[in-house]
C-alpha cells in the first residue's frame, strides 16, 4: 500500500479505507475520497500482485471488502 502513498499522493485514512469495489483494473481506474484517477502500468501490476497474495495468504473467512486486510472496527 506505499505505492498507493508514493505514486498516487493518498494519505493513510484513504489507503485504509480503500475497498475492493474503488479498484476497477479492468478500466485501469482507482477512485479514492470520491476522486477517480487513471491506474498506471506500475499501480495495476502491483494491485495484481497484492491481491493474488491476499488471496492465497488469508482463508475466505479473513478477508473483508477492504484491499487491505487489517479488519477496521466500523466495519462489524
Amino acid at each position: 500500500m506505499l505505492m498507493l502513498a508514493a505514486v498516487h499522493a493518498a494519505r493513510t485514512g484513504a489507503i485504509r479505507s480503500l475497498l475492493l469495489d474503488d479498484v476497477d483494473l479492468g478500466n485501469r481506474r482507482r477512485t479514492i475520497i470520491a476522486r477517480t484517477r487513471p491506474i498506471d502500468e506500475f499501480t495495476r501490476q502491483i494491485l495484481l500482485e497484492w491481491l493474488d497474495y491476499r488471496r492465497t495468504s488469508f482463508s475466505s473467512h479473513e478477508l473483508w471488502d477492504f484491499i487491505g486486510v487489517e479488519e477496521r472496527a466500523d466495519s462489524r
